[in-house]
């Protein structure tokens, strides 16, 4: 007399989700599975982002709670966060980048900031922030808009000579270098520095003499300058560079160089 598919007792419903609502999988308490940790259980799958563990008519989580959210990466508040999805810096302060070097007054050594795969560039922003470090001087930046604007003057083959965009602006020949291999080769800051820093006065903060004599040592040195960008190119077997800097002093203060001698400098520009 009992019908084996009696509709007071149906073998399964449709509706009816593979859990009780009173013993919910995924309580407020118990994080969110870790996508290397499947769940033990065969009927439970894991907690993809595409792919919920529910029936749309029952959501996992309350409305507070959205473990797959994208700004939200599906970790365990008592994990640390130094999985590689989930960096101990923020990108928008990494540990060396080359805005915050920090170098002693006494010890100046600034940390090299990441590559950015062009040899040239990483030559003369490095060996220029490891110069100025060594005076006690805050690092430059590198504006990128400014160095689009000094490449189409460079590839223009102007020869040696002053042009493109209006500035303070420093002129010399350059090695040729490609890639990691510029990093080996003292360059064009150093031209700059060496022979012009032996007639700056650190009293008075001038050149003794024509400003000229020291202007590429003045422009290359000020404090006052924060970004620089430069161009470059080889024309006619020449190979010339170009670099901008912006707003520098016409008299900055200058500090003296501290924590190593000049020669060691020199050494410190290709290591």
């Amino acid at each position: 007399n009992e019908l084996p598919s009696s509709p007071n007792k149906p073998p399964f419903v449709p509706n009816k989700p593979p859990f009780s609502p009173n013993e919910p999988p995924s309580a407020p308490n118990k994080p969110p599975f870790f996508p290397n940790k499947p769940p033990s259980s065969p009927n439970e799958p894991p907690s993809s982002p595409n792919k919920p563990p529910f029936s749309p008519n029952e959501p996992p989580f309350s409305p507070n709670e959205s473990p797959s959210a994208p700004n939200k990466p599906p970790f365990s508040p008592n994990k640390p966060p130094s999985s590689p999805n989930e960096p101990p810096s923020s990108p928008n302060k990494p540990p060396s980048s080359p805005s915050e070097p920090k170098p002693s007054n006494d010890t100046p050594k600034p940390n090299s900031p990441p590559s950015s795969g062009n040899g040239v560039k990483d030559q003369l922003m490095v060996q220029t922030n490891k110069i100025r470090a060594a005076h006690g001087i805050s690092p430059v930046t590198w504006d990128d808009k400014l160095e689009a604007e000094m490449q189409k003057w460079a590839k223009s083959c102007p020869g040696f000579k002053h042009g493109g965009p209006k500035g303070s602006q420093n002129l010399a020949t350059n090695k040729a270098c490609s890639g990691a291999a510029c990093m080996k080769v003292v360059g064009a800051a150093w031209m700059w520095y060496d022979k012009e820093e032996e007639s700056w006065n650190y009293g008075s903060n001038k050149c003794n003499g024509d400003w000229a004599k020291c202007g590429h040592f003045t422009n290359m040195m000020s404090p006052e300058a924060k970004s620089m960008a430069c161009g470059w190119s080889e024309c006619g077997g020449d190979n010339n560079v170009w670099c901008n800097y912006k707003n520098p002093g016409m008299n900055p203060k200058v500090g003296k160089i501290t924590g190593m001698t000049k020669d060691e400098l020199k050494a410190s520009l290709t290591k």
